[in-house]
């Protein structure tokens, strides 16, 4: 039997294939488009994973955050539960990593990763043989990380997060190394604590993971990051008149902030990314306003809801 680490699992999994979008269907409902899609995944001997998927949005708004859902292997999407993310602005893509259900929309798998149909999977859930990519688990991993590229190239998604459910969630866990924060483009705050003084707002350009020494517990790290600075725009005002210029005063750079504190009421397509941008001049400097309302907002700062009073600290 071959054991493979994290590393080595991955080591030559190839998620920048084209990703081949095409829309099976378009419907309104409301204030929602309804679309079902298929898009390609990975590359197997015998061709490529078709991921099927509904993307559900708002369809008055430019830009929204998305939620990606896994659901439990075998049973149908909860609808309910997706309209509770609907009514606060965010769109969800529910994505099917099952397979053949019986009809027409489902995630084809080639002949030779049969076994990722969960009806079909048998043994190929519960064991690894002869390796940990001849799983069921190892192929819907595979969906979830082309799933979660489908979105970071759509222009009107503003930030992604992901929700599994038992089985969908285990999926989650296995790519959660490998978010696509580099991808993204967004920043991140980058800290080196034990009196080096280090802090900053960066974004990741490379990520990597390799053994050494020969050891499986080895593991050794590299990772390129960019310092993120907002851009400073200064205007500039001619008097046709007088042929004069004058330049204003310039925008507030990404380190200012607020005068005194006052409060904000979320609504609907709010993020605090955005919140803190208008506030502060700069989306990165997110975490204030949350680490300040960690009691209203809870654990997550990607879900804030209508009708909530957030206090802008100072």
């Amino acid at each position: 039997m071959t054991i493979l680490t994290a590393v080595t699992l991955w080591k030559d999994f190839d998620d920048t294939l084209p990703l081949d979008v095409e829309t099976l269907s378009e419907t309104e409902c409301g204030n929602t488009i309804i679309r079902d899609v298929f898009f390609s995944g990975r590359q197997t001997a015998k061709g490529r994973v078709r991921i099927y998927a509904q993307y559900i949005f708002p369809k008055d708004e430019e830009k929204f955050p998305v939620v990606m859902i896994l659901f439990e292997a075998g049973s149908k999407p909860d609808m309910r539960f997706v309209r509770r993310f609907i009514a606060r602005g965010y769109g969800v893509l529910c994505v099917d990593y099952c397979g053949d259900n019986g009809s027409s929309k489902y995630t084809f798998y080639p002949q030779d990763v049969d076994y990722a149909n969960y009806i079909r999977a048998g043994k190929a859930m519960r064991y690894a043989d002869p390796t940990a990519k001849e799983t069921s688990w190892y192929e819907w991993a595979g969906v979830a990380r082309y799933a979660v590229r489908f979105l970071l190239e759509r222009p009107e998604v503003k930030s992604v997060g992901a929700i599994g459910l038992r089985t969908g969630g285990e999926v989650l866990f296995k790519i959660a190394p490998y978010a696509e924060l580099m991808n993204s483009g967004k920043p991140v705050r980058f800290t080196i604590t034990g009196g080096m003084n280090v802090s900053m707002y960066v974004t990741i350009e490379k990520f990597d993971m390799e053994e050494q020494g020969g050891d499986l517990k080895t593991i050794h790290y590299s990772i390129t990051l960019k310092e993120y600075r907002e851009v400073t725009i200064r205007q500039i005002k001619v008097e046709l008149s007088t042929k004069k210029a004058t330049i204003a005063d310039p925008v507030s750079r990404t380190d200012t902030a607020p005068s005194g504190g006052q409060t904000y009421t979320v609504v609907k397509g709010d993020c605090l990314w955005n919140i803190s941008k208008k506030f502060y001049g700069s989306g990165a400097k997110y975490t204030v306003i949350y680490n300040a309302n960690k009691s209203v907002i809870g654990g997550n700062p990607n879900l804030i809801y209508p009708g909530q009073v957030l206090t802008i600290p100072a």
